[in-house]
């Protein structure tokens, strides 16, 4: 899917100043990348809403945090703790556990290169249409 940049999305970040999460505590997914085009961040904005998204350490703080509506921080989809596990907020309280992955990932980060290698492959073990995979 090609997207198509509309009017200044590809000049400069999404203003999510008044929709974004308001905690004094905790920062959001977007407060912590760092992107090196804005159109990427735009993207992350409309498609998964990184300004909602509340990185907390540990368990007990995001289930004593989100657990009571009167503690949940604005205009917070969902939080995401240390060891990967998901989080949703009261009044819908409920959370998602991480379980069988191995928390020794910290950071994700590819080169420009590595992300092309990437694409070609993707590109040339894709089926061409009207042909039929070979088993």
């Amino acid at each position: 899917m090609l997207i198509k940049p509309r009017g200044l999305c590809a000049l400069q970040i999404h203003d999510t100043s008044r929709g974004a999460v308001r905690s004094s505590e905790f920062q959001s997914v977007l407060n912590v990348l760092e992107f090196s085009h804005p159109m990427a961040a735009n993207v992350l904005i409309d498609k998964v809403a990184i300004e909602r998204i509340l990185l907390i350490p540990d368990d007990v703080t995001c289930q004593s945090l989100l657990s009571r509506v009167a503690t949940v921080p604005r205009n917070c989809n969902f939080a995401i703790t240390l060891k990967r596990d998901t989080y949703y907020p009261a009044p819908t309280y409920r959370t998602y556990a991480a379980h069988g992955r191995q928390n020794n990932v910290r950071y994700l980060k590819a080169s420009k290169e590595a992300i092309l290698q990437l694409s070609v492959h993707m590109t040339r073990s894709r089926p061409q249409p009207g042909k039929r995979p070979s088993l």
